[in-house]
């Protein structure tokens, strides 16, 4: 592109087929940016053609298409009336139901009706889009709600001291359901550095952690002979290390029996920056996660493919797993006293089993 002169016209059109991240998504997010700006001869210009502005998609009314439409798509459209202010003819919802039909979840990937909806289309492999497509359409996925002070937080870690690390800030009420609080990822960041965002950020902000969940290989010993485990003990937090599983596919059916009963906070879809370099959001790394391509010959691979979206889908399967172990409570706890708190915080000392109650 860069071999093009400046008063040379380069045009760039795709269908995004899905996912906040590649080229295409970056390019498309930046001329996206620079939308009602002055633009310079080298500045990407956006241009969006939704479905709903073609005159030629409509559909007719008769015997066999009337008026009735699931209450899904009865949702999408009063979303679309009162958040983007797009208001569709009964015609243009008939033609828009009839691609529905064909197209299932990925009528938004060929028929988006906004930018970001193209975004939000399923990769192809996703492990979990369809589950986490479900939750979109029942409110679940980007949801407001206070937190609860009497009931206890968790952790679930991915470790990656040299690659990326991510943490799952989860809250276990007692109602069947659980609270996806926050997501944290970051990259070559040392182990003082993520206690400390624990310390000075989620716990200022939710208060104390009742348990960390950290993987199988938390066991493994550094170059001193000292496990990763040990590490987080030392510094105060309650650590409970998961089991070993023998099929990585068993731990993503946990994952999927678990996300018919999750809520995440709106938190969980803001793409995070730390020192300048932004991570995808933890829902858009669960939604992207997916399975490895075809390999010569078409033959399948039956393993996930490890990319940026693989890390946060590990941390979360972490707690699949350590829920389906019995190592995550099924009702709440009371938060420990401020005095306490602040023992754990200016002395580091590990909180005992007195620290809650059931």
């Amino acid at each position: 592109m860069n071999a093009v002169s400046k008063d040379g016209v380069i045009v760039r059109e795709s269908t995004h087929e899905g996912g906040k991240f590649g080229l295409n998504y970056e390019m498309t997010k930046a001329s996206m940016e620079m939308v009602g700006k002055p633009l310079s001869s080298l500045d990407w210009k956006f241009f969006f053609f939704p479905w709903w502005k073609n005159p030629e998609y409509f559909l007719e009314a008769d015997d066999e298409h009337g008026c009735s439409f699931p209450e899904d798509l009865q949702k999408y459209f009063e979303d679309l009336r009162l958040r983007c202010g797009i208001s569709l003819n009964d015609a243009q919802k008939r033609w828009y139901a009839s691609q529905y039909k064909t197209f299932g979840g990925l009528v938004r990937q060929e028929y988006p009706s906004t930018p970001e909806e193209a975004f939000q289309a399923l990769v192809e492999g996703s492990i979990y889009g369809s589950y986490m497509d479900a939750l979109r359409s029942k409110g679940r996925l980007c949801a407001e709600f206070e937190k609860d002070d009497l009931a206890p937080y968790y952790v679930s870690w991915d470790i990656g001291m040299a690659d990326y690390m991510v943490l799952w800030l989860w809250q276990v009420r007692g109602d069947g359901k659980f609270y996806v609080m926050d997501c944290l990822q970051a990259n070559e960041k040392p182990l003082e550095w993520y206690i400390n965002f624990i310390r000075t950020k989620w716990e200022v902000m939710f208060g104390p952690i009742y348990k960390h969940l950290v993987p199988h290989d938390a066991g493994r010993r550094d170059t001193h002979g000292i496990t990763f485990d040990v590490y987080l003990r030392r510094a105060g937090f309650n650590v409970s290390v998961v089991p070993r599983i023998s099929d990585v596919w068993n731990g993503i059916f946990a994952v999927r029996r678990l996300l018919n009963h999750c809520i995440f906070h709106e938190r969980c879809s803001r793409p995070l920056k730390i020192d300048g370099v932004e991570y995808m959001s933890g829902v858009n790394a669960l939604e992207n996660y997916q399975k490895a391509p075809a390999g010569a010959h078409g033959v399948e691979r039956d393993t996930p493919l490890h990319n940026r979206c693989s890390h946060a889908a590990d941390a979360f399967r972490t707690f699949a797993e350590a829920y389906e172990n019995g190592l995550v409570g099924a009702v709440g706890a009371v938060a420990m006293p401020a005095q306490a708190v602040e023992s754990r915080q200016t002395r580091g000392l590990a909180i005992g089993a007195d620290a809650l109650f059931f």
